[in-house]
């Protein structure tokens, strides 16, 4: 709806190229870490460094002005959270790696929890009570960590196992 002379635009923009001495493109090989995709763009390419690292399930309260958090408002602060904690989180391999965290089912907004639950996967692993105690004094007013306990590699996460009852939650 604006009136207005592209190819005057597309003209002074070449002018500014040539001045610049970019109007045709350079033949550079990719820069380290770039790779083609398969429309012919580069694409950069993540190459993290990480061990296997260990699996923990956290179980966690929801009080007080916590419980007007979202299920993915949670899922952004609790990535946040190990971080002021200094804990390394092993991230997901691929275009977009975000940290491996594992969720419960989402839990109502604006009603109090007293056993939500997540699972983590951390680098360097340390006694839960250890763990517990480095969340809670970084966590926000009403979100309280009260369990951790290790898992194994064959058990099965929070996202296979389905709803899990109040007998199943570590302690």
């Amino acid at each position: 709806g604006v009136a207005c002379d592209l190819t005057q635009m597309r003209q002074e923009r070449i002018e500014y190229l040539e001045q610049l001495g970019a109007a045709e493109p350079s033949e550079a090989a990719p820069r380290v870490g770039e790779g083609r995709s398969h429309s012919g763009r580069r694409t950069p390419r993540v190459d993290l460094v990480q061990g296997p690292g260990a699996r923990v399930r956290l179980r966690y309260t929801k009080l007080l002005r916590a419980v007007y958090t979202s299920h993915l408002d949670m899922i952004r602060l609790l990535a946040r959270v190990f971080r002021r904690a200094r804990l390394s989180v092993i991230y997901t391999q691929g275009f977009h790696p975000k940290p491996a965290f594992s969720f419960g089912p989402a839990w109502s907004l604006g009603a109090p929890s007293l056993g939500e639950l997540c699972e983590v996967k951390i680098e360097d692993p340390c006694s839960a009570s250890e763990l517990v105690a480095r969340l809670n004094q970084v966590t926000p007013e009403g979100l309280c960590f009260v369990g951790a306990s290790w898992l194994a590699e064959s058990e099965a996460s929070l996202a296979h196992k389905g709803v899990l009852f109040i007998d199943e939650l570590p302690e």
